[in-house]
């Protein structure tokens, strides 16, 4: 049996055209996706980016390739250093009143083969912990 586990790193924001709707961004994976809300977004692209792994995976890619540019790492990495942890369900209305401009999350994706013959498939993973949000990063 084969396994691989990926500890995935997830930038959201308001969609900036769209009011009321979220965009995410899996950075190792390079995979976006959009939802009604910010957990909405954030399983719509958790299962954009188990979809493009299990493809990669199968196909004998990595699917780690397709990394995202490094300014959204730069971002995400300022976001650790200056905002505040906070527990997903407070991220889209944070106790200050402040409006969230972006928040981060990471998750760990796991995939396993049972046989040689077999392609890769998803395993369970954990809810969304928390969320890393910073009301001062402008939108």
């Amino acid at each position: 049996m084969e396994m691989r586990s990926y500890n995935v790193w997830i930038l959201a924001r308001p969609a900036p055209d769209v009011p009321g709707e979220w965009v995410a961004h899996c950075l190792e994976f390079d995979v976006m996706s959009q939802g009604r809300s910010l957990e909405h977004a954030l399983e719509m692209v958790r299962e954009a980016a188990c979809l493009m792994a299990i493809e990669e995976l199968n196909a004998g890619r990595e699917p780690t390739a397709r990394r995202a540019p490094d300014e959204f790492f730069l971002e995400l990495r300022g976001l650790l250093e200056r905002g505040e942890k906070v527990p997903l369900r407070d991220a889209q209305t944070p106790a200050s009143g402040g409006r969230v401009t972006l928040c981060a999350t990471q998750i760990e994706l796991r995939f396993e083969r049972t046989d040689a013959d077999c392609d890769m498939v998803p395993l369970s993973v954990p809810p969304f912990p928390v969320a890393f949000t910073n009301q001062q990063l402008a939108c």
